[in-house]
């Protein structure tokens, strides 16, 4: 099979300014605790979409950061879950989306793990807020 190559960013681009591992790690379990149904208070609207993606977001970057420390096969499969998670919300939604490369480009058709580079590609703008063109640096 072939494969569409582009420059999408690293992890170690994407990650570079990312909290620290355990920390994020357990601010996003604490944040995906409180939107659960039944954790939110009454008086609080509905989760929106953003919030949603935000959690997608940030859930999908601990898990493919935590495959880039163990290099495990559970910790892989479970990466590629969570950033195919995002990529289906952003697909359906749409409108946090941040990147160069929408979530229906062709770019992301590029295999096993072009969920996982969508994921850094928008990680990356939401921690920076710089959205960077591949091309032209």
């Amino acid at each position: 099979m072939t494969y569409i190559v582009f420059d999408a960013p690293s992890a170690d681009e994407a990650y570079a300014e990312a909290p620290e591992f355990g920390a994020e790690a357990t601010a996003v379990t604490k944040l995906v605790q409180e939107l659960e149904p039944g954790h939110r208070p009454a008086f609080c609207p509905p989760v929106t979409a953003a919030e949603q993606r935000e959690v997608l977001l940030r859930l999908a970057a601990v898990d493919d950061r935590r495959w880039w420390t163990t290099r495990e096969d559970g910790d892989l499969e479970a990466a590629r879950d969570s950033a195919g998670r995002l990529m289906a919300h952003d697909l359906e939604y749409g409108d946090e989306v941040a990147g160069v490369y929408p979530p229906g480009s062709v770019e992301w058709r590029g295999g096993p793990d072009a969920g996982r580079a969508y994921l850094r590609q928008e990680y990356l703008v939401w921690l920076t807020g710089v959205a960077v063109d591949p091309v032209d640096g």
